[in-house]
């Protein structure tokens, strides 16, 4: 089914830096109508050490392509099982950055703290086939499918096809903050952590519908 697959990574240190990266590439046709998929993954990490300090620096990337067709009617299958009704598909775009530290402050004090940036954005679109976009109570303008393109619900209520879309991007910033004593106190076995943590997240997040025929691979013809 045109399936391509690569896979790499190395890594290694010099004196008190170290790093590694690693990659991921997949792709295939899928053996039914419009099932592809096709899935990118990369990370990237780079650190610094010494006896007191550790800093490591990390970067993900993330760019996938699905499809997930929906259920078939059996007369469908046994004419042809590679068929497709309703081809549906999702895609996944991310950046993730995460830059962690620890320093040791004395024997028995330790601060460790990271910061992060991550997005996210995944697109959805869900063919569909229409039935009856408009409710039996329906009191708006008449309904005549010679002319569909009249009016937005009358152009909804003939056209036996639908393709529902949405987006949702996420966008989160934070840090973090640790400090750790471990002196005994009183001949007895001691930790005491103290810490603050601050994150901000945005979604935006937008879905839409379009009505059109039903192409011959059952896609939405515009």
């Amino acid at each position: 089914f045109g399936r391509r697959a690569v896979q790499g990574q190395t890594g290694g240190e010099s004196g008190p830096f170290d790093y590694f990266f690693a990659g991921n590439y997949f792709d295939e046709n899928g053996w039914r109508d419009l099932s592809s998929t096709r899935v990118w993954q990369g990370f990237g990490k780079v650190g610094w050490q010494t006896d007191s300090t550790d800093i490591d620096l990390s970067y993900t990337y993330a760019d996938t392509y699905l499809y997930g067709d929906g259920s078939t009617p059996l007369s469908m299958l046994y004419y042809r099982r590679e068929q497709t009704y309703t081809p549906d598909y999702t895609q996944n775009l991310m950046n993730f950055v995460n830059l962690t530290g620890t320093q040791s402050l004395s024997e028995h004090l330790l601060l460790t703290g990271n910061a992060f940036y991550r997005y996210l954005n995944t697109y959805v679109s869900n063919g569909n086939v229409n039935d009856s976009y408009l409710e039996d109570g329906y009191a708006g303008p008449p309904t005549d499918c010679s002319d569909s393109g009249s009016n937005p619900a009358t152009l909804a209520y003939c056209a036996p096809g639908q393709d529902a879309t949405s987006d949702l991007t996420q966008r989160s910033v934070g840090f973090g903050l640790q400090l750790t004593d471990s002196h005994d106190v009183l001949g007895w076995n001691n930790q005491a952590i103290v810490g603050v943590d601050y994150e901000n997240t945005t979604d935006v997040f937008a879905e839409a519908y379009q009505y059109g025929g039903i192409a011959s691979n059952h896609a939405l013809a515009w």
